[in-house]
C-alpha cells in the first residue's frame, strides 16, 4: 500500500513539476553592443552629391581671379583650395546644393 502511495505522489508530483516547467517564460537579454543582422547589412544611405566641378566653378564664382589648387569631399561639404597671388583660402561648398558655405 505504502509503495502505491509512493508511486502516485511521484508521478503527480511530476505531472504538476512538467506543467510548471512548460510555463516558464524565456526572457532575451538586451546586448546594445550586438546589432541584428538585417541591420548590419543593411544598406547605407547615399547621398546626392553635386560633381566637384560645380562645386569648383561655384567656389571661382567667389573669387574669380584665384586659382583652383584642388577639391576634397569632407562629409557634407566640399573643400576648395584657392590660390590668389601669395594666399591661399579654403572655400567651403555645400555637397548637396552646390552653394557656397559661410
Amino acid at each position: 500500500m505504502r509503495r502505491r502511495l509512493a508511486m502516485a505522489i511521484i508521478g503527480l508530483a511530476a505531472l504538476l513539476g512538467a506543467g510548471a516547467a512548460s510555463a516558464q517564460v524565456k526572457i532575451q537579454v538586451y546586448t546594445p553592443n550586438i546589432a541584428p543582422k538585417a541591420v548590419r547589412n543593411a544598406p547605407k544611405p547615399v547621398m546626392q552629391v553635386v560633381p566637384p566641378s560645380v562645386a569648383m566653378r561655384q567656389a571661382l564664382a567667389i573669387n574669380p581671379k584665384a586659382k583652383a589648387l584642388g577639391v576634397k569631399l569632407k562629409g557634407p561639404l566640399y573643400i576648395v583650395k584657392l590660390k590668389d597671388g601669395n594666399k591661399v583660402t579654403q572655400v567651403r561648398v555645400n555637397a548637396r546644393t552646390g552653394l557656397v558655405a559661410p
